[in-house]
């Protein structure tokens, strides 16, 4: 299109030309179908796409927008031909549209596309003007801050580092259009080490605590793809990451820790386990060899009833020594948890003898069981729980100095409403609510909110590592249950423990 040649009085440099290119709009008219062009003004956007006007004034809709805009074009000028004779339709309606246009580099910028809808003297549309400007700046802000945020929330997941990384960078990709880029994140110190003094200049280095943890590798020199703003963006997800890599290996390092203490904790019961066990399998080998000395010398002179009542007292105690065995084993292995539809009345029932070995004859103290009748069953490790017992009726013991009573009580509870226990909410229910209390030293109510924390003891030094209550509470979560402390300083402590009550699935009686 040649553009009409007009000069303004007084000042011939003011001519309409020249007023085009100061403009920082692109104009032009577009038939319907968008098959036909007409230019009116090329203004800033032309030379900021890199562009000549006599370039631009050559080009079609394709050679302007990608294909995907024409698209989007195409779609909402088609529905708003649907209703533009609907008499209630303003034709005077102007749309806005955000499209991406090509540079004459093969990069693409972001423009804003106001439409107004131009008709002819039937009121017929007849061609669209569109006036585009460009929002790159604010449209890749945009898209930055959006992807941020997705990527924070890819970061909030617990899941591998690796994992996580490959979805942040696909995610990059995505929105950025940026291929160019890959994170590397060491395997140790020892790989870390090697890395420095050899950082690339087009590396981020990724830190978390001021120790190095990988690096982003930037492969392109390409100035535009990795200007001063994007590298900004991503020193600034650099640094989200390193903060949750170092996290995620505290946390790795803590389980590993309260794996290992509750390893330890099931050897440690073994010792105190030890005279009690050793004793009782003394007694049952006597009895075994006992017996079996009996039939072997009886010879033909032992009737068949008395021979029979022997061997059936054999098996017993051989019996009663494997399921000794298979205690002391279940306490001192490693193993996963095994969630099981649990008895806890047959639980504590099976038990009772193993705690009152722990507690040991050295002091004045007394164990007593407080059941109730109608227990609902939970699903639980049995080893985890018998385990959490275990710690609190020691601790109870360790808290009486002079001798006293420990009580472990078990009753079905139900919570009425959602609340919140320990800080922590617990939702409506039904539960079995477990109790373990003493008539010992008691805690003071200042040191009550700490008493789950790692490291916290209320003993002497060397004689708790203040990990014990951490890990009970651990396993107690990890139920999906809850429990909390009431103390009263000379008056003693109770521990109480909820665990969801387990309901059978109902099952449907068939049509006779």
């Amino acid at each position: 299109m040649k553009k009409l040649d007009i000069s303004f009085t007084g000042d011939p440099s003011l001519d309409l030309e020249r007023i085009h290119e100061k403009l920082p709009n692109f104009l032009c008219l577009v038939s319907p179908d968008l098959k036909e062009m007409r230019h009116l003004v090329n203004g800033e956007l032309s030379t900021q796409r890199g562009f000549s006007d006599r370039e631009v004034e050559e080009q079609n809709i394709e050679d302007i927008f990608t294909p995907q805009a024409i698209e989007n074009l195409r779609q909402l000028i088609e529905n708003e031909s649907k209703v533009d004779d609907f008499p209630e339709t303003d034709k005077n309606r102007v749309r806005v549209v955000e499209l991406e246009m090509k540079c004459k580099d093969e990069s693409l910028i972001w423009t804003e596309n106001q439409l107004s809808f131009l008709h002819d003297e039937l009121g017929k549309l007849d061609s669209i003007l569109l006036i585009a400007r460009n929002v790159s700046a604010r449209k890749i802000a945009m898209i930055r801050q959006e992807l941020a945020i997705k990527i924070l929330e890819c970061l909030n997941v617990e899941e591998d580092v690796n994992e996580t990384i490959k979805k942040i960078i696909e995610l990059i990709r995505e929105n950025l259009k940026i291929e160019s880029v890959n994170f590397h994140i060491f395997e140790g110190p020892e790989e870390a080490k090697s890395f420095e003094g050899n950082e690339a200049s087009s590396s981020i280095p990724i830190k978390g605590n001021e120790e190095l943890l990988g690096f982003l590798q930037l492969n392109s020199n390409d100035e535009k793809t990795f200007d001063r703003e994007t590298i900004k963006f991503f020193e600034r997800i650099v640094d989200s990451i390193g903060i949750t890599i170092n996290k995620n290996r505290m946390r790795q390092s803590l389980s590993l820790k309260e794996e290992q203490l509750r390893h330890s904790q099931r050897l440690d019961s073994i010792g105190r386990l030890a005279g009690g066990i050793a004793h009782d399998f003394n007694n049952l080998l006597a009895a075994i060899i006992g017996y079996t000395e009996f039939i072997t010398l009886g010879g033909g002179d032992i009737s068949e009833e008395d021979k029979n009542e022997a061997l059936d007292a054999i098996d017993s105690s051989a019996k009663r020594a494997a399921e000794l065995t298979k205690q002391l084993l279940a306490f001192a292995r490693k193993q996963e948890l095994e969630f099981k539809v649990l008895d806890i009345n047959k639980t504590f029932e099976e038990f009772k003898k193993i705690l009152s070995m722990l507690i040991g004859k050295d002091k004045d103290i007394k164990l007593k069981f407080e059941t109730g009748g109608n227990i609902s069953p939970v699903k639980a490790d049995k080893t985890q729980i018998e385990q959490v017992i275990m710690n609190l009726v020691v601790n109870a013991r360790d808290a009486m100095i002079e001798g006293g009573i420990i009580t472990v009580g078990v009753q079905n509870e139900i919570i009425e409403e959602d609340g919140i226990i320990n800080h922590e909410n617990i939702k409506a229910g039904n539960y079995v609510r477990i109790s373990v209390s003493d008539n010992g030293t008691g805690i003071p109510e200042n040191l009550i909110k700490n008493i789950f924390e790692p490291f916290f003891t209320t003993k002497d030094a060397g004689k708790g590592s203040g990990l014990g209550l951490s890990v009970v509470h651990g396993i107690i979560r990890q139920h999906g249950g809850h429990i909390a402390v009431e103390s009263k300083v000379g008056e003693g402590t109770t521990f109480k423990i909820l665990l969801p009550a387990f309901k059978q699935p109902e099952t449907t009686s068939q049509p006779s």
